[in-house]
């Protein structure tokens, strides 16, 4: 068995057509048209070296195979669209983690109220407060 060739195309259309209870339906909901879903599918099966659905007149069922496939493609998935949406928030500021050096004259009203306004803009972005001298922060 060679290298896969199995992308997150493959992995949507998969689990569309499990959600969906059937090839049509999930080309309905993917706004494709069925024949592209279907030899998706069968290039995937090829590629895994098992039938991940069972087709038969009027029979559409999972294979067992196909449901540890299938439990293990929407976890992948999910962390797929996780990394692009957290990578576009750090693209964007909302993520990462910032040090804050502050003077020991600095009010705690001052402090909180400008922590407060950055959390509102920037909640995925991490704080690490540090009371420093004015000539350590420069």
């Amino acid at each position: 068995m060679g290298p896969t060739r199995i992308g997150i195309r493959h992995l949507r259309y998969t689990i569309a057509v499990a959600d969906a209870g059937g090839f049509r339906s999930a080309a309905e909901a993917l706004n494709i048209a069925q024949p592209a879903v279907s030899k998706t599918i069968q290039d995937t099966e090829k590629d895994l070296g098992f039938a991940i659905f069972l087709r038969a007149a009027g029979v559409f069922e999972i294979t067992d195979a196909g449901r540890v496939f299938l439990d293990d493609a929407r976890l992948t998935l999910a962390t797929f669209e996780r990394t692009i949406r957290a990578s576009r928030q750090n693209e964007l500021g909302a993520r990462g983690h910032i040090i804050v050096g502050y003077s020991a004259l600095a009010t705690s009203a001052q402090i909180s109220a400008g922590l407060d306004r950055f959390h509102k803009r920037y909640p995925g972005c991490q704080v690490e407060m540090h009371v420093m001298s004015t000539d350590a922060m420069m």
